[in-house]
């Protein structure tokens, strides 16, 4: 049974309890009488309420945002004084901050305390505590996982900012206690120079156009990842992990990408000139017309590359494996080829053309 008909068959059953707390949401989003009614608290003043949540959350933002304060006024019988309102989420992993009477933050707590309520989006509550002394912030703990990529995009739906700019802030902040987990996020145009994202998570994210001139994006994860006229200048990309990612007209002149991963990457039109890929797998991807001047590509697996027309002058393929790849109108004039392994039968080498390779030490075998 998929997600869309649980909901529908709970009757659209958002917070659940053990005992006796539930509370529904009908289909126009608005929420059903509560199981147990608590008394309205005594007017006091406003104080504010954070909760944790961690958990892979498959649900729509903003409506997530308006059916939690709506369940927990609904709890804490808050009607009588000031809504109980998000204003404000943070992460670690995902904190909502909101507005209510300290009667009403307390009987959430008990609630949650004596196992009443202990789930939320059938993700189990893990802790529930006061953080401070004054007892004007709780917090809920929920086991799981959670991108910032959701986290911001929440968190824009609550204040207003700009979900690239909490991106970038939260990109701009790291300091690598933890990986960073940017799946699918929307940073096109950004500029994130010289910033330190080693192992981070990209993977389905658009970086097209952004500037990330000297950025370290070694052991990252950018599987599928769309930076078509992204400028990686002198970037660090050892051991990245850029199988099927969209690189066209890409500019990564002098960038560091030994051992990294670009099967299947689309590189047509990039500029890779004076860039380091010895020992990168490149097996099946798509060079049409990229400029790899002066670039060390020794012993690299290029195995079935679609490299027609690419410029290689100057390049060094020395020990690098070029079978079956496609090399109609490639440009190879000085480039250092020795032990470099070609297809008997490559495409686009004339027998001119392969003569002069093979007394240049390249090695031509049967694919």
């Amino acid at each position: 049974m998929n997600n869309e008909e649980s909901n529908k068959e709970n009757n659209n059953q958002i917070i659940q309890g053990d005992k006796n707390i539930i509370i529904q949401v009908n289909n126009n989003h608005s929420t059903a009488d509560a199981s147990e009614k608590i008394p309205n608290p005594k007017e006091e003043k406003n104080i504010a309420l954070a909760f944790i949540i961690t958990g892979s959350l498959n649900i729509t933002h903003e409506l997530t945002l308006k059916v939690i304060e709506k369940h927990l006024q609904k709890i804490a019988d808050d009607a009588d004084d000031a809504e109980l309102t998000i204003v404000d989420v943070d992460e670690g992993s995902l904190k909502f901050v909101l507005q209510g009477s300290p009667e009403g933050l307390e009987r959430i707590e008990k609630l949650f305390n004596s196992e009443e309520l202990t789930e939320i989006f059938d993700v189990p509550i893990k802790n529930v505590e006061f953080i401070e002394p004054e007892k004007e912030k709780l917090a809920f703990s929920i086991t799981g996982d959670i991108s910032y990529t959701d986290v911001a995009k929440i968190k824009a739906a609550v204040t207003g900012v700009d979900e690239k700019e909490l991106l970038i802030q939260k990109i701009r902040t790291y300091r690598g206690s933890e990986k960073l987990n940017l799946s699918g996020a929307d940073l096109s145009g950004a500029d994130l120079s010289g910033a330190d994202l080693s192992g981070a998570d990209f993977s389905g994210a658009d970086l097209s156009g952004a500037d990330l001139s000297g950025v370290d994006l070694s052991g990252a994860i950018l599987r599928g990842a769309y930076l078509s006229g992204a400028i990686l200048r002198g970037a660090y990309l050892t051991e990245a992990d850029l199988s099927g990612a969209y690189l066209r007209k890409a500019i990564l002149n002098g960038a560091d990408l030994r051992k990294a991963i670009l099967s299947g990457a689309i590189l047509s039109g990039a500029y890779l000139t004076r860039a380091i890929l010895s020992g990168a797998y490149l097996s099946g991807a798509y060079l049409e017309e990229t400029d790899l001047s002066g670039a060390d590509l020794t012993e690299a697996d290029l195995s079935g590359a679609y490299l027609r027309k690419a410029i290689l002058n100057g390049a060094i393929l020395r020990g690098a494996y070029l079978t079956r790849a496609i090399l109609s109108g490639a440009k190879l004039e000085n480039s250092k080829v020795i032990n470099a392994k070609f297809s008997s039968n490559s495409q686009g080498i004339n027998e001119q053309l392969k003569q002069d390779l093979i007394q240049q030490g390249a090695i031509f075998e049967d694919s």
